[in-house]
């Protein structure tokens, strides 16, 4: 299926230390829903996960008084919170395509962990080093693994070989770039979508992980949901 996540051996996956790293940013910023999707904060208040972690283009996965997002405890469970509204393009209930792969849950109610701000990557054809961290449903429930590997800059899509899986859906996808006074910073500039195939110059099938990019309009209407202006 499109929404399958592939592995590219060897799997170079990493755990998150659950009582330690996973409670500091930006591993904090990753939450589990109970469709079985990751999700990212992006306000006190927002996630951002794939449409299809919600809905399947004809109905909800989950009347929203059934949906939750949960926070990972420093003892390995899971803190679950409910979920007052669910944002999906319209778009997304017409083409099931990358591009409309995005939604924005908005929570009953705050949290106090830090949270990712949304940027633009930069011009498609590009190639940069890309990074996320989710709930993988091939490894143990309610643990938190990282990934990073180079990925290529498409018109609607950032297409990798990092290693995912089946729960990793709807994760953020980050960069890091420098500021003037060399303080690392993290932006987000995709969410996790699926999986696709595609023919090389050599004629070979190559296979790879795709995330939905976060373009200037796909930024303004999740700055529409949340109430926040663009940056």
């Amino acid at each position: 299926s499109r929404y399958r996540r592939l592995i590219f051996p060897p799997d170079s996956r990493i755990r998150v230390n659950t009582t330690l790293a996973a409670h500091t940013f930006p591993f904090s910023a990753s939450v589990k829903l109970s469709t079985g999707c990751s999700g990212t904060l992006i306000s006190r208040q927002h996630v951002l996960t794939s449409a299809h972690c919600v809905h399947n283009g004809k109905s909800y996965l989950q009347r929203t008084s059934a949906l939750r997002v949960g926070f990972l405890k420093r003892s390995g469970k899971v803190r679950w919170v409910e979920v007052r509204f669910v944002r999906i393009p319209q778009a997304w209930t017409r083409v099931q395509h990358v591009r409309n792969d995005f939604s924005v849950l908005e929570l009953q109610q705050t949290h106090k962990r830090d949270y990712f701000n949304l940027a633009v990557a930069t011009k498609a054809g590009s190639r940069l080093q890309v990074h996320f961290s989710s709930f993988p449903g091939d490894k143990r429930s309610n643990t938190l693994w990282y990934a990073h590997c180079n990925a290529q800059i498409l018109t609607d899509s950032i297409i990798s070989r990092c290693d995912a899986s089946r729960g990793s859906s709807g994760a953020g996808v980050y960069t890091k770039y420098r500021r003037v006074n060399n303080e690392d910073r993290r932006a987000l500039i995709g969410i996790l979508s699926g999986s696709g195939s595609a023919t090389n110059s050599k004629g070979r099938i190559r296979k790879f992980n795709a995330a939905t990019r976060i373009t200037e309009n796909i930024s303004r209407q999740i700055c529409v949901w949340t109430g926040f202006s663009p940056n």
